[in-house]
């Protein structure tokens, strides 16, 4: 081919190209003008909104193709019906957006259902445009869905399965619809429990072979609200653990000297710890076992003795694993006990023993052939270096030997020996202190040692920051002893203090904690060639059930110091306001010079600043923290110029924070559940601004407790046990929100024995910023088909040897019919002492109890009608007594403790004896005004009282001829914070009695001031809502005088809401109750048991977070304050005071005065 024919071709191959390209852009062109003309003119349903779950929503909405409602017109109502639904739907039709139209649900959709949406002919008239396109629409609510399948634990020889939906379904249509299937495809035999349509069902499964199996709902189940059924098939493989058995014995794996032990009998599953203790029978028999659950298995503690130390236990009932499974009755472990090793140990390591006594010390020993004992007393003037611990290493150096002798032990190679060192045969002249040390002459590491000090001089302390009281009494006697000298030595050895004591015994000694030459920390007594001594910080008496937590006390001035909150970021400023008083209450001076102190986090002074007083004893500071501040708790502390007593401080905090702008509430469904209702609980968290808190994670912790509870007509019978105290623990539940903010909870119930229980739940909703709010619920769970009444007829007291009337009655508070069924009745003493034993260390009296059967009877059908069964029973002895009524229908339990006299004389029942119960006539008194104080002791002696604050302001000594008495108390002039009442009483040792008992007791009480006078109510007047940028009027009104001064200011309580900020109130600051700052003891707790002792006993005798800084300067929105200081009120008494509010700010403000 030519070169200009080529050329000619390529050239109409561009103009055919151009002309196509020309055609296309005006086609395109007229296109784009047709539609934009039909745009003008028509109207399009461009979608609807929910079109899925829409039973989550309140409001339906249309979408249309053009805004058409102005921002006036949007939320207001149209008056017209645009669409109309099948099924109907009921609600009122809005502008919801200018696009959009929506209808505001007068109540929720109902689930599984699916709707149609037809446009009307009203649209084109009302908006004046034809509606094109599509003009019928659909959308539906969530079709059945089963959302959880999880197995429960065997019950009997079925396992349960909680199938859970999201609506109710009816019992017939699941057994209809649902199968459970073993791993070779075959069906086993499953029952639907319980009746009535429920979201949450159970199912019994017959256990397969394998333990293994799958529960199947078959598609197209509906459910109770709606024809929209299961979408697909729902499977669910359960593997079942293994089958509960037993695992082992286990034995301790060394035994020294100590008479009992334990041994756990182990199993492969956790055992249910709140059914009934099992029966065990030992071979052979071990007298007195105790029988108690562990989490995996049953304890047995006692003494196991037995010639070849084998043992084979017997379980003698069924045991129930924690998931319901049953191993029956007859379970048996063998076991072998460990041989016993060589052992030494004093029973008593440190104490003391009257020169009046039998000056005998207990020394347990096991295996052990020779025994070497030795004595050395220890010098007076080293008693320091011995209270330091030398004379465990060098007792040579700070004393004297005695003797060191080897003593034969006539015992067996496995036996245990409790033998008495006597200490009248070794020593002549006992008083003293003596170091005892106890050691295997054949070899070994075997050793004990004992400090014993003997003494008749009995020191109690009352140790107080300017000083120690001291009271000596005789232990012999059982009365102060006078003239004796007590002085106060300091760790460094330093001597203090030193005074006499009185006729009553006490000496006042002053000691101050801050004094140069060491704080007291030992108090001598001597009289004669008797020395007596008592370390301070050892042995104070434990008053744990007595309130002695408060406010440091203070002394001169005295200041509140508060912030406007309680935190705030770096760079913002902390705005402090303090409010000063003297001693006696009233503003001191204005002149009187202040000074603030700045603390860092790290404790480090930052900065100090002179400030003065104002009118009424106010300041007011503004500190500005620095942008990049230390993060964490600053201190500020008030002190007068040169002084290190800080009036008054404050912690806050800076940190770079986000405010919490949520709030989470929890409630039941409803207030009880029935035994076959599962416990619904409804979690819903919002902002603060109302906006729903979609999509928030939230964690709910909680446990169950047994309940009792009043039957209405049957209100003199008792339902319940009010003596349990076993807790069960919610299993751990977590959770998003949904779209609206909301979730629902379910709290297991499978572990709770028949009863009626209550459960306390706490729900925690987490911010994605990390920030945590809570709330908490309540559920009552009647876990039984019935509950048993009972009580004892008549109300008469019940007295030994009569018979005496038991009415039972039935009562379901859930339901209309009772069912009628057996009830056995079991009657049981208690019998209670009170023993002597050593806890963590140190010896206390400790109250034991035991339940003993007497007498069980059978009532026989027994009902809910008016008419209550009735049976006769005896009590044989005086005491104390429980009836237990057990419900053989339902199991569920009542018990009635009571009391039973000897021919109508008065129940005489175990009271501790080491205890003096004290009360006062009025709940609270003003100073100078005189207390009167019962005194209530376990036995007669000698008393001393105290009136007790930030030391000692009163004290009497006198007899007790009875074990009661009241005594006036006069109270000082001023008592800023209260005080404390405290008790002792002494009685004579008893060195002859064939038991040993509490030679002192002592108690305490609370004082309370009264202040109702000094405290103002302070009432807020405020609108309770207002839009951001407009101005609020704030009323206050307190009864004022016209030269009283207010503090009001207002905060954003998100940001309260940070540190939980309590608003300030200074007279719970001035008022509020003064901690126990006086520390009791006395040398009573380390006396040594000083009784005849057994016959038994071998006897030896001489013939035998840093801090932080931020690193990041973060730029977060401004915290919203409304800030004011003190300023008087107006003559009527009251303040008024405006307010800006910003106009960003959305959220709740807090107000404060």
């Amino acid at each position: 081919m030519k070169k200009s024919s080529v050329w000619m071709l390529v050239a109409a191959g561009f103009a055919l190209n151009a002309a196509g390209l020309l055609w296309i852009r005006s086609e395109v062109g007229q296109a784009g003008k047709k539609n934009f003309l039909r745009e003008d003119l028509s109207l399009q349903v461009v979608s609807f909104e929910p079109a899925e779950q829409a039973e989550k929503t309140d409001l339906l909405q249309v979408f249309l193709s053009r805004d058409l409602a102005s921002a006036e017109e949007v939320g207001r109502p149209l008056g017209w019906t645009p669409f109309t639904f099948e099924p109907a739907v009921e609600g009122t039709w809005i502008w919801s957006r200018g696009n959009a139209m929506g209808l505001k649900l007068s109540e929720p959709l109902p689930k599984g259902t699916q709707f149609s949406v037809q446009a009307t002919d009203q649209i084109s008239g009302k908006l004046g445009l034809p509606l094109s396109g599509a003009t019928k629409l659909s959308f539906r609510t969530s079709p059945l869905r089963v959302e959880r399948c999880e197995e429960l634990g065997k019950r009997g020889d079925r396992f349960e399965v909680e199938v859970r939906f999201n609506q109710e379904v009816e019992p017939g249509t699941l057994s209809e619809y649902l199968e459970a299937i073993d791993s070779d495809g075959e069906k086993l035999d499953r029952v639907i429990m319980g009746t009535g349509r429920k979201r949450v069902m159970k199912v019994a499964v017959e256990e397969p072979k394998d333990r293994i199996f799958e529960i199947k709902v078959k598609k197209g189940m509906p459910g109770v609200e709606g024809p929209l059924g299961l979408e697909r098939d729902f499977f669910s493989q359960i593997s079942l653990g293994p089958s509960f058995a037993v695992l082992n014995a286990r034995p301790p794996w060394r035994r020294g000297a100590d008479e009992k032990c334990a041994v756990e009998l182990r199993f492969n599953k956790r055992v249910d710890v709140l059914r009934e203790k099992p029966r065990v029978k030992l071979d052979p028999d071990v007298p007195g076992l105790v029988v108690s659950w562990t989490g995996q298995g049953v304890r047995l503690y006692g003494a196991f003795e037995s010639p070849d130390r084998h043992f084979v236990a017997t379980v003698e009932d069924d045991v129930v694993s924690s998931d319901g499974e049953v191993l029956p009755a007859g379970a048996r472990f063998s076991f072998v006990m460990p041989k016993r090793s060589p052992t030494i140990s004093f029973v008593r390591h440190q104490g003391v023993l009257s020169p009046k006594g039998n000056l005998e010390v207990e020394l347990r020993t096991c295996a052990v052939r020779n025994l070497r004992l030795s004595a050395t007393k220890i010098y007076p003037n080293n008693l320091a270096s011995h209270l330091r611990g030398d004379s465990r290493y060098q007792p040579d150096r700070i004393g004297r030997e005695l003797f060191s002798v080897v003593k034969p032990l006539k015992v067996g190679a496995n036996a245990v020996s409790l033998n008495v060192v006597n200490l009248k045969d070794w020593i002549e002249e006992p008083l003293g202190l003596y170091y005892l040390e106890a050691s295997n002459e054949d070899g070994g590491w075997q050793d004990d040692q004992a400090v014993v000090a003997v003494t008749d001089l009995m020191i109690t302390t009352k140790r107080h920051p300017r000083g120690v009281l001291a009271w000596v009494t005789s232990l012999s006697g059982g009365s102060p002893v006078s003239g004796v000298e007590v002085s106060v030595v300091s760790t460094s050895n330093q001597r203090l203090a030193k005074g006499l004591t009185g006729e009553n015994g006490l000496v006042e000694l002053d000691a101050p904690k801050d004094h140069p030459d060491g704080a007291p920390w030992v108090v001598l007594a001597r009289k004669g060639e008797d020395l007596s001594f008592r370390r301070l910080d050892q042995r104070k008496w434990d008053l744990s059930k007595v309130a002695k937590d408060g406010r440091t006390p203070v002394s001169g001035l005295d200041a509140c110091l508060y912030a406007e909150r309680g935190v705030r970021r770096p760079g913002e400023l902390v705005r402090l306001t303090g409010v000063v008083r003297d001693e006696t209450g009233n503003a001191p001076d204005e002149k009187t010079p202040l000074e603030l102190r700045v603390f860092r986090p790290d404790g480090k002074l930052v900065q100090s600043t002179p400030l003065k007083l104002g009118k009424g004893g106010i300041l007011h500071h503004e500190y500005q923290t620095h942008v990049e501040a230390w993060t964490g708790g600053w201190r500020f502390g008030l002190f007068l110029p040169g002084s290190d007593r800080e009036i008054g401080s404050l912690q806050t905090g800076v940190e770079a924070f986000a405010p919490v702008r949520l709030e989470v509430g929890s409630e039941a469904v409803r207030s009880w559940f029935g035994q076959v209702e599962a416990p619904e609980v409804k979690v819903a968290g919002r902002y603060l601004f109302g906006v729903p808190a979609s999509d928030m994670s939230f964690q709910v912790r909680g446990d169950w407790k047994p309940a009792s509870f009043e039957a209405i007509g049957w209100e003199d019978f008792s339902f319940g046990d009010p003596s349990a105290t076993e807790k069960v623990a919610f299993e751990p539940i977590s959770g998003r929100t949904d779209a609206d903010g909301e979730a629902m909870i379910f709290p297991a119930t499978d572990r709770l024995t028949p009863g009626l229980w209550k459960g306390t739940g706490y729900v925690s909703l987490t911010t994605p910023g990390g920030a945590t709010v809570s709330d908490s619920f309540e559920l009552n769970k009647l876990q039984a088909s019935r509950m048993i009444g009972a009580r004892l007829a008549g109300g008469a007291q019940v007295v030994a040897g009569s018979p005496f009337p038991v009415e039972l009655v039935a009562c379901q508070p859930l339901a209309d019919e009772v069912p009628v069924g057996d009830v056995e009745l079991v009657l049981l003493k208690i019998e209670s002492d009170w023993i002597h034993k050593r806890v963590n260390g140190k010896w206390i009296w400790s109250k034991r109890e035991q339940a003993i059967e007497q007498s069980k009877a059978l009532v026989g059908q027994v009902a809910g009608g008016e008419k209550p069964s009735k049976v006769e029973m005896v009590c044989a002895e005086p005491g104390l007594w429980s009836l237990v009524a057990r419900d053989l229908l339902s199991g569920a339990l009542t018990r009635i403790n009571f009391e039973v006299a000897s021919d109508n004389s008065p129940v005489a029942l175990s009271r501790s004896p080491h205890r003096v119960n004290l009360s006062l006539d009025r709940a609270s008194y003003k100073p100078g005004e005189t207390a009167k104080v019962s005194v209530d002791a376990p036995f007669e002696g000698h008393l001393l009282l105290t009136l007790e604050t930030d030391r000692v302001v009163w004290s009497k000594s006198i007899r007790m001829e009875k074990q009661r008495a009241q005594i006036e108390v006069p109270l000082p002039s001023s008592l800023p914070g209260g005080a404390f009442v405290t008790a002792s009483v002494i009685r004579p040792l008893d060195a002859g009695s064939t038991d040993w008992k509490p030679h002192r007791a002592f108690g305490m009480v609370r004082l309370a001031t009264d202040f109702s006078e000094r405290k103002l109510e302070v009432d807020l007047e405020l609108p309770k809502e207002a839009r951001p940028g407009t101005q609020v009027e704030v009323k206050v009104s307190a009864n004022l005088s016209a030269n009283a001064l207010i503090h009001l200011w207002a905060v954003d309580e998100g940001v309260l809401s940070v540190t939980d900020f309590e608003t300030p109130d200074p007279a719970n600051s001035f008022f509020a109750p003064w901690r126990a700052v006086v520390d009791s003891g006395d040398l009573y707790l380390e006396l040594f048991p000083d009784h005849k002792g057994l016959s038994t006993m071998e006897r030896f005798g001489a013939g035998g977070g840093a801090s932080r800084r931020s690193l990041v300067r973060a730029k977060p929105p401004k915290s919203v304050i409304l800030w004011n200081e003190f300023v008087p009120v107006g003559e009527d008494g009251s303040l008024k005071k405006k307010f800006i509010l910003p106009e960003d700010f959305t959220g709740e403000l807090r107000f404060m005065a």
